[in-house]
């Protein structure tokens, strides 16, 4: 038996019943994987079970409890109930499916399930469908690097990890002395987001924020558009690719606010919250990441300016000692009665307006079971609208999961594209 790490209040329910009834699906994390021609169904099932569950306890287990802690106790598995296979008529069809089946509980084991959806008028998908107690984006991404090949079915190499270098002795005993007063002014700025007060209400948020949660969702799928784009604004803006994505985000808000009759754009004030993940081994299936409060700066229209308070936000960030100090507050939260920790979860969800995630994928075309993959979506339904954004192939694919009865929800890939094009514009920056 393994010990469940650091996402066990995921499993028990870090939100009330009441809350999960509306949203039953809460922590599943659904990649969608396209294809021209789906591989074989036996061919893609024994994939999984040698490169998953003969290889992570977590896919053939599920979390129990035992005295204070939570362990992965292993069950018998049987593929056939932890596949579900479907079949739709066209594109339109196929994309209500994706949002169904995503909005669903995991059956089976109830850590994860596999759908295979034949589109009969286009492209087809598989959706991997896995519970967050399982690992986070980054771990499940290597994982899905496994299960992938060349076109002559040859294993891809796994991407190599950060190094990080170990500072001499004078500079170790500053940076503690350093960490000690950073780590105070870090747990008082926590202790602080709660008393902050919620975010502006912006259209994406107004129902949300009428109910306490989203109870009916949509998936908004953002035009697919070259990373290579992303990478030159970043370049030129000495930043990074995920800074662009977020001034480019608050920039998409800001014109659906506009579209839908926001007047005094000057006056909105907007937060996200964006997963932090940490180092950690190449193949190892572990949630190792937590939450920062991050500004997205709605109530500035110039977007070259909105991209250098992002970057000077995250630069600072990055270097203080608020992103550890969350991570230990998570463990001091997870130690409190589950009821407490409910009300801390939906309080902080609630009180911004987006949960951001960015996870970075395969730079070529892989092959699954011998079937060349095209496309590629990662949806995730929240509490609040979630946007993630995914990498592959030379191409960013983004989603944003928002309430159903969104006002002109369609609107937001258009917007998220022209303000793309305006950044790039901006920096003199060629598509």
């Amino acid at each position: 038996q393994r010990r469940v790490h650091g996402a066990a209040a995921m499993w028990e329910g870090c939100v009330s019943s009441e809350v999960q009834k509306y949203v039953p699906c809460l922590f599943t994390i659904n990649t969608v994987l396209y294809f021209d021609k789906l591989p074989e169904l036996q061919a893609f099932k024994d994939v999984i079970y040698t490169e998953c569950v003969s290889k992570y306890r977590s896919f053939r287990s599920v979390p129990v409890r035992m005295g204070s802690k939570w362990v992965w106790e292993e069950r018998d598995v049987s593929l056939d109930d932890q596949f579900i296979s479907s079949e739709v008529h066209s594109d339109q069809e196929l994309h209500r499916q994706i949002e169904l089946i995503s909005e669903q509980k995991i059956g089976g084991l109830g850590v994860w399930e596999a759908h295979y959806v034949v589109n009969t008028g286009g492209k087809s998908v598989l959706i991997m469908r896995i519970h967050h107690v399982v690992g986070d984006g980054l771990g499940l991404m290597s994982v899905f690097r496994q299960l992938t090949t060349d076109e002559n079915g040859q294993p891809l190499p796994l991407p190599p990890l950060p190094v990080f270098k170990q500072p001499n002795l004078l500079m170790l005993v500053v940076m503690k002395v350093g960490m000690f007063f950073g780590y105070l002014w870090s747990f008082v700025k926590l202790f602080m987001i709660p008393l902050h007060g919620f975010d502006s209400i912006l259209p994406i948020t107004k129902k949300v924020r009428e109910q306490a949660i989203m109870r009916k969702t949509q998936a908004v799928m953002i035009p697919k558009h070259p990373f290579s784009l992303v990478k030159k604004i970043a370049r030129a803006s000495n930043s990074t690719i995920n800074n662009v994505a977020v001034c480019v985000l608050a920039g998409a808000f800001r014109r659906h606010a506009i579209l839908c009759g926001t007047d005094d754009t000057a006056k909105l004030h907007g937060r996200a919250l964006i997963p932090f993940g940490w180092p950690r081994p190449a193949t190892k299936l572990m949630n190792n990441w937590c939450m920062v409060s991050v500004p997205l700066f709605l109530d500035i229209a110039d977007v070259r300016q909105r991209q250098k308070r992002v970057h000077s936000h995250w630069a600072h960030l990055k270097t203080s000692t608020l992103p550890l100090a969350s991570k230990l507050m998570n463990q001091m939260v997870s130690a409190l009665p589950i009821a407490l920790q409910q009300k801390i979860a939906l309080r902080l969800l609630t009180s911004h307006s987006t949960v951001f995630t960015n996870v970075p994928g395969p730079a070529q075309q892989v092959w699954i079971a011998g079937a060349p993959m095209t496309d590629v979506q990662m949806v995730f339904p929240n509490l609040i609208p979630q946007v993630s954004l995914l990498s592959y192939n030379g191409h960013m694919y983004i989603n944003m999961v928002v309430e159903e009865s969104l006002p002109h929800a369609d609107a937001l890939g258009e917007s998220y594209i022209a303000e793309l094009h305006a950044l790039a514009e901006a920096y003199e920056v060629s598509p």
